[in-house]
């Protein structure tokens, strides 16, 4: 059986409330707050997806100079030119290899060579000098 006796809401009614739900102007509020802290919490993640791009760069040119050296201690001699073609091998190798804008070096300076892993601006990730063995 339908009832029929349906009543619109009438400020006598008890279940009835002028103020029921939420306004335009509190929902588009409540949005524009939202829309504010999604933006925040987008540039906090993309600041720390770049941090841990740096520091995988960083850890993957620090892994090649640590191998590198390896390399050179298990040589009873070596000179600039074997160290330089170890640490282009281990650069080779290495998860730097297929990014661009990376390249390993290996400069004389005196009785120096310095191994160094470098971007293509210039920026040095990691380097490490070491005296020429006599």
């Amino acid at each position: 059986m339908l009832d029929n006796d349906y009543n619109p809401p009438s400020p006598e009614n008890k279940r009835w409330h002028p103020m029921a739900g939420f306004s335009m102007l509190e929902l588009i509020a409540a949005l524009s707050i939202l829309a504010v802290l999604i933006s925040i919490f987008s540039a906090t993640l993309n600041g720390i997806m770049d941090y841990e791009r740096a520091l995988e760069c960083e850890t993957g040119a620090l892994v090649i100079l640590d191998n590198t050296l390896e390399r050179l201690e298990a040589e009873s001699a070596w000179n600039s030119t074997l160290a330089d073609r170890i640490i282009q091998e281990e650069f080779i190798r290495s998860t730097l290899a297929g990014q661009p804008g990376f390249q390993a070096a290996c400069t004389t300076t005196g009785s120096r060579i310095e191994l160094a892993i470098t971007k293509s601006d210039g920026r040095i990730l990691a380097h490490i000098g070491l005296a020429v063995p006599e």
